[in-house]
């Protein structure tokens, strides 16, 4: 027995209604899942943007800070072995200051041993200087070092001119490494949201999977 014309028509509605149910279901879910990662890519941005943009606000500052303390070392009229031992030194700290990963026990103790010399040292701003120089990893012996070099009527200028040089690398290397967390972020997203554009394409298996695991 044939089916009649209306229960074909029936059948065929509930087939196309169906299916059209099924396509805003895909769509609600693609819908979700691009709102879930918008979101979050939103809240990894705004870490290293963050950070980026009081690395920014800091930075016009300490330039002019730093400058002032080079003023003064420059009026001081330094011998030609103290400048090479202070240029050579801050460069040093620069560069320490980039590789630094103390734990955060560590430098609350390389902070209190530096403010405790500054201190015996009678040094003005004990605790504004202590932190950042401990940032880069200096130590007691070097403090008596520069003591030494520079004398202790210069030894004040020489510890602002040197945690200002230091400030200044960190505030670079913060501007550097968030900017490159930010640019590697917006690749890798950008790689995972077109990656189904083309129908055929050379993919990299191992970077396909670390870019899904980083969106993840």
């Amino acid at each position: 027995m044939k089916d009649s014309p209306i229960i074909q028509l029936i059948l065929a509605t509930t087939v196309e209604r169906l299916r059209d149910a099924e396509m805003q279901v895909q769509q609600h879910q693609r819908l979700s899942a691009l709102g879930k990662m918008a979101a979050g890519l939103a809240h990894e941005l705004n870490n290293p943007a963050s950070a980026n943009l009081r690395a920014a606000t800091q930075l016009p500052q300490t330039l002019t800070t730093l400058q002032i303390q080079t003023l003064k070392l420059c009026a001081a009229k330094l011998n030609g072995e103290q400048l090479a031992f202070l240029g050579r030194l801050q460069t040093d700290l620069i560069g320490r200051v980039a590789d630094a990963d103390l734990d955060p026990l560590a430098q609350s103790d390389l902070e209190d041993t530096i403010m405790s010399w500054l201190d015996d040292a009678q040094i003005a701003d004990s605790w504004r200087l202590a932190p950042m120089l401990a940032s880069a990893g200096m130590n007691a012996d070097e403090l008596a070092r520069i003591r030494e070099q520079v004398g202790d009527d210069l030894l004040s200028d020489a510890l602002n001119w040197l945690e200002g040089a230091v400030t200044i690398g960190k505030l670079s290397h913060t501007l550097k490494r968030c900017s490159t967390r930010v640019s590697e972020l917006i690749k890798v997203f950008k790689a995972y949201t077109y990656m189904d554009q083309s129908p055929v394409q050379e993919l990299d298996v191992h970077e396909g999977l670390e870019n899904t695991l980083i969106v993840l």
